[in-house]
């Protein structure tokens, strides 16, 4: 089952194919400040691990953003609302299918808001929600 998989995976996505998960602003930057939110868009990457989430916040500082306010957005809209594949076993060690994982658990927007505190970027009024990148 796993070659046939692989080789449906290559058919289909191709050999050069990167999963990609992505961040977003929409807000304002002034004086080191951004203001708005920040939209964690999921790409289904078996591989995302911390490190990817310090580089995210890494490239945050590095558009010059020290402070922030607003809130943390996690969109898994590429994929259905569903916890679970077809046929996915319920005893699994980590059952949950999302579009957003890191290191295998389901809690992408925890571990952005503890990876913004521990790298010093200032935070108020912080909050996790789940929506979708505005379009406009």
């Amino acid at each position: 089952m796993k070659l046939l998989t692989a080789i449906t995976a290559l058919d289909k996505l191709g050999a050069d194919y990167r999963f990609n998960t992505s961040l977003y602003y929409k807000g304002t930057i002034s004086q080191g400040t951004l203001r708005g939110e920040l939209f964690c868009v999921g790409g289904m990457d078996p591989m995302f691990d911390h490190t990817d989430i310090r580089l995210m916040v890494q490239a945050l500082r590095n558009k010059g953003i020290h402070n922030y306010r607003g809130r943390i957005v996690t969109d898994c809209s590429m994929k259905d609302s569903e916890k679970w594949g077809e046929g996915w076993c319920w005893d699994d060690k980590c059952p949950v299918l999302s579009p957003l994982l890191v290191d295998g658990k389901p809690n992408f927007g925890e571990r952005m808001n503890n990876e913004l505190h521990s790298q010093r970027l200032t935070t108020t009024g912080i909050s996790v929600v789940t929506g979708k990148v505005p379009l406009d």
